[in-house]
């Protein structure tokens, strides 16, 4: 098989196939199923959603207004339901909404990355399919994209990583990496493992040129960090710290350690590897 970036492999405008787009479908229609079988909410979305609903209401980005606790974990997981409740619809309207856009989010994703498999890496269409239903089989992916969770986001980032990861390689693009980074972070606190991930890959698909890879990587964390920083700072100030309350608390059983952010992120560090 081609390297990912090699002189031969040229990306083809041709790649976006009708199958390619039916299968990145695939996943998306089981979990529509799975929503009309089950009627499955997963219930942590009701304390997110708690949040958006005050939030539009004016009582700030809260669970209990009056108290700024930090009670979430996923930015799109909160501030994307608020946008239908903003325009009065109900939970049941908004979860709606939600389940539609996380389904679309990990169709999308798929799709860019079975584009990339096939174009520039020379995939079979039956491995192409294998992948398609592979993710269409997995229970978690299915039930986490479906119920509430932001499960589809977080699928749709890591294939756009994955393709910003093979397109690093080829020193041709480090956009897509950086900004897929950014959206791992708004949709995880533990997306930095994440991240590392992606360029483990990157710099192991680059036949051995890992300096050709330092400036464009350098580039696209800069460009991850430019786009999350505004919500880093938001909720440093807002809440009093960045890392959700809810990982400080399982982590120290306090909201900040000896009053430091530093010492909080360190201790709370060995879960996410976890």
């Amino acid at each position: 098989m081609p390297r990912p970036g090699s002189s031969s492999q040229r990306l083809n405008p041709a790649a976006w196939h009708p199958a390619i787009v039916a299968l990145a479908l695939l996943p998306a229609l089981v979990g529509l199923a799975f929503i009309l079988w089950t009627h499955s909410i997963w219930e942590d979305y009701l304390i997110t959603y708690r949040h958006s609903e005050n939030l539009v209401l004016g009582h700030g980005l809260v669970y209990q207004p009056g108290e700024r606790v930090h009670g979430f974990t996923s930015v799109i997981n909160t501030l994307l339901p608020a946008l239908p409740r903003w325009f009065g619809a109900d939970l049941t309207t908004a979860l709606a909404f939600y389940q539609f856009c996380s389904l679309g989010a990990l169709s999308v994703g798929l799709a860019a990355l079975l584009r990339e498999l096939r174009a520039r890496c020379g995939y079979s269409w039956s491995a192409l399919a294998g992948i398609a239903v592979l993710v269409a089989a997995s229970t978690k992916i299915v039930a986490f994209s479906s119920n509430g969770q932001e499960g589809g986001f977080l699928v749709c980032f890591l294939c756009l990583g994955l393709v910003g990861a093979l397109r690093l390689a080829g020193a041709q693009d480090w956009r897509i990496l950086g900004v897929a980074s950014a959206g791992l972070l708004y949709t995880r606190p533990d997306s930095p493992l994440y991240v590392l991930i992606l360029v483990g890959i990157a710099f192991t698909c680059c036949d051995g040129a890992f300096r050709r890879l330092l400036v464009p990587l350098f580039k696209a964390a800069l460009l991850a960090v430019v786009l999350y920083l505004p919500w880093f700072l938001i909720a440093w100030w807002y809440y009093g710290s960045p890392v959700p309350h809810t990982i400080v608390a399982k982590a120290s059983g306090n909201l900040l350690i000896e009053g430091s952010v530093l010492k909080t992120l360190l201790a709370v560090s060995p879960q996410f590897v976890m």
